[in-house]
């Protein structure tokens, strides 16, 4: 979920937006120095969220996460730091769009109305290959990857990685459990990496122990988000 540094508990992952009763990190896992096309989505009033890369211009996040006008996007594998009042460490993209998908409701988890969101850069980041999006939902089973930069143990800022199991899909979500890890606090927006493509986009928990994560199923919100891309132009 997105996160507000200020108000942790507010929203899933960066500005004033509530998605779920229990805010989304990287809890576990290891610190992550590759996925490049993996960065952090940087709001203008402080807090942030985590996002992919899949066009020279576009970013992929969570619809939740551009509620709140979105300043950057920063690549790089980050310094962790306990009082993140700025991205350290990281190279720094200025966001000139943002759109959430239409019908997005936030206030439940699962969320079944589509968290999904997009981010313009603008100009085209160049030495970073962009993801491809899945065409279809993950088999229950099928062990993927999570990445962001979200809260772990109390420092933020700094990528990490950690695996989790998919359990099953619905029309919208994909439930996952924890595997070496699980999403948490920051990590809203962030891929789940299934193979070599984007299966899902960080959504929300409401569990407690946290052991349990829904994703926005990228491939149900794909016509979307094409449309929106080639809107773009880019």
């Amino acid at each position: 979920m997105r996160i507000a540094l200020l108000a942790l508990f507010l929203a899933a992952c960066g500005g004033a937006g509530v998605d779920s009763a229990q805010d989304d990190d990287i809890q576990g896992g290891k610190k992550d120095t590759g996925h490049p096309a993996v960065g952090l989505v940087w709001m203008s009033g402080g807090g942030f969220c985590t996002g992919t890369l899949i066009a020279p211009q576009v970013v992929l996040t969570a619809a939740h996460c551009v509620t709140d006008n979105v300043a950057s996007f920063y690549t790089g594998t980050g310094k962790a730091s306990s009082d993140l009042t700025q991205p350290v460490g990281l190279t720094p993209h200025a966001v000139d769009r943002q759109a959430a998908y239409p019908a997005y409701k936030g206030g439940t988890c699962p969320n079944e109305t589509g968290d999904v969101g997009l981010v313009h850069l603008a100009q085209p980041l160049t030495g970073v290959t962009p993801l491809k999006l899945a065409s279809a939902p993950p088999a229950a089973g099928t062990t993927c990857t999570a990445v962001g930069f979200g809260d772990h143990a109390g420092t933020y800022g700094q990528k990490r990685s950690a695996t989790e199991k998919v359990e099953r899909s619905d029309g919208a979500t994909i439930r996952v459990d924890r595997g070496t890890g699980i999403a948490d606090h920051g990590d809203s927006g962030g891929p789940l990496l299934c193979g070599s493509v984007i299966s899902g986009a960080t959504s929300c928990h409401d569990d407690t122990p946290h052991l349990v994560e829904f994703y926005a199923r990228v491939d149900a919100f794909r016509p979307w988000i094409q449309q929106v891309v080639g809107s773009w132009g880019r």
